[in-house]
């Protein structure tokens, strides 16, 4: 049973392997905001100043599908 490969040891090992490649990545094309195109610090994600400025969802519109709703 010694060559059967333990998954909790493989998980954790490809947990470092894909945060590493991450590093690596970011460290090539760091993280651009999806509005304006300024650093941030994950990918996909939006600075504060363009956070800031979505207007979101509410009343009178649905919160599901975003119709005006009377």
């Amino acid at each position: 049973m010694s060559d059967s490969v333990d998954p909790a040891r493989w998980s954790g090992a490809r947990r470092r392997v894909l945060a590493a490649g991450r590093a690596v990545l970011d460290a090539l094309l760091p993280p651009r905001c999806l509005a304006c195109g300024g650093a941030v610090e994950t990918q996909g994600a939006l600075c504060a100043q363009c956070w800031q400025g979505i207007t979101f969802l509410g009343a009178p519109c649905c919160v599901r599908c975003g119709l005006f709703r009377v």
